[in-house]
């Protein structure tokens, strides 16, 4: 997994160098493939092993470096605003065939949305 330095620092508050934060995941079990300077600053890859599926996302790997050095992991809840001109019961239908398998049904509609390539 790419694990860009400058996103892992929105999460944690980590002032070490991307080498050092390299080295002590490595030291906590994590295998460090190796550590790219891009444009976009430092980029360490983490090889995941299956039995840490709670790393395979920024998130996860934020918790393991937080876990490292003691510090609080910021997680940023997403809170979209509803648009006034479209819902989401005027975008989908929803018909539940049987309500006792399915207690309860949400969705949301997400417009505006520009696919582009990743940074």
């Amino acid at each position: 997994m790419k694990v860009s330095y400058n996103w892992l620092k929105e999460f944690v508050d980590v002032v070490a160098s991307p080498e050092e934060v390299a080295s002590r995941l490595a030291l906590s079990g994590t295998n460090i493939a190796s550590i790219e300077n891009g444009a976009h600053g430092a980029v360490i890859d983490a090889e995941i092993t299956s039995n840490r599926p709670d790393c395979l996302g920024m998130l996860g790997i934020a918790r393991e470096v937080g876990a490292i050095y003691r510090l609080p992991v910021k997680i940023n809840s997403p809170k979209p605003v509803e648009s006034k001109t479209a819902t989401a019961s005027d975008a989908v239908k929803v018909k539940i065939e049987t309500p006792d398998q399915c207690g309860r049904f949400t969705a949301r509609v997400v417009c505006g949305v520009k696919i582009r390539p990743s940074p």
